[in-house]
């Protein structure tokens, strides 16, 4: 899909490289629980702001602890709430992920700072 001027424009505002990672189960631990490991890691272009006290007041009223938004391009990368983001040595679980304007040019997301 091609990107208008101003989503061009917008989409140089990516200038922090993330990596998302998925949970995959590997087997029981013996306890009841499972055991697994974070894995599947695409690398991709982000932009990670906190939340301001506006936001994070109007996120409330959906869902709590959202401390940073998250932006990328559209991709076909399956991403739910029960993927990560970790940018250097910082790790964000996901909470909302959703198709900006449904134009499929951008995603964006709501996180919580580990």
């Amino acid at each position: 899909m091609a990107l208008s001027k101003s989503q061009k424009k917008r989409a140089g505002s990516l200038d922090t490289r993330g990596t998302f990672q998925q949970w995959t189960e590997s087997g029981s631990d013996g306890m009841g629980g499972s055991t697994g490991s974070w894995g599947g890691d695409k690398d991709v272009w982000i932009s990670l702001h906190p939340v301001s006290a506006k936001e994070k007041l109007e996120m409330e009223k959906l869902q709590s602890n959202v401390t940073h938004m998250v932006q990328m391009r559209y991709n076909d990368f399956d991403f739910d709430n029960e993927n990560r983001l970790k940018v250097g040595n910082r790790i964000f679980n996901l909470k909302y992920v959703y198709n900006e304007d449904e134009k499929g040019a951008f995603l964006q997301m709501t996180a919580v700072e580990q």
